[in-house]
């Protein structure tokens, strides 16, 4: 008998079985052979290098961390953490945390659309956003949370797509940035 999925107040999002299906998909998937996943890795890793390092019992936070693989860049001595669409998602990752040896992680699974990040505010050292402001209806909002549970000096690594247009866009993007209009949003959290 398997066990029950994480229950989450992602069941109101009505891009959860999109996900679910890409991620029960992509899991499988060898990384050698997802070429966007690996653009995003190597940006991300070009990203990571900018930190300095972190002391023991850092916090890190991922949000919408899919398969996970940029959470695991950090030292084992961090705390690990992180939210997601797909109870999949979420089982996978806290399955992997605890086999790569990480004493402290908590993922779960949280619609951001509606609900506010369970984490207290000025607590997380790195907040990792990659490839998910786009897809949250209320861009400002989760930017507001991103801003309360993000350390004085905490570190946000924010990746998403720039100038997508009709013709490249993903159906699921709710959001579409320029360069220009994503730093005036993120000035206006004082996320620069």
């Amino acid at each position: 008998m398997n066990p029950a999925a994480p229950v989450c107040g992602a069941e109101q999002n009505p891009n959860l079985a999109s996900f679910e299906r890409l991620y029960g998909r992509r899991l499988r998937m060898p990384l050698r052979l997802n070429f966007e996943l690996q653009t995003k890795l190597a940006m991300f890793r070009r990203l990571v290098r900018l930190i300095p390092p972190l002391p023991a019992g850092s916090r890190v936070l991922d949000l919408g961390f899919g398969h996970g693989f940029m959470l695991f860049w950090f030292p084992r001595h961090c705390e690990l953490g992180g939210v997601d669409l797909t109870p999949t998602a979420v089982e996978h990752i806290s399955g992997a945390a605890m086999r790569r040896g990480y004493l402290r992680s908590r993922f779960e699974c949280l619609n951001l659309d509606r609900e506010p990040l369970p984490w207290d505010a000025a607590s997380v050292d790195v907040l990792i956003c990659s490839h998910l402001l786009e897809h949250v209806a209320d861009d400002r909002r989760l930017l507001a949370e991103i801003r309360r549970v993000l350390k004085p000096g905490g570190r946000l690594i924010l990746m998403v797509p720039i100038h997508e247009t009709d013709q490249n866009a993903n159906p699921l993007h709710v959001h579409r940035y320029t360069e220009d209009a994503l730093k005036k949003l993120l000035f206006e959290y004082d996320l620069r």
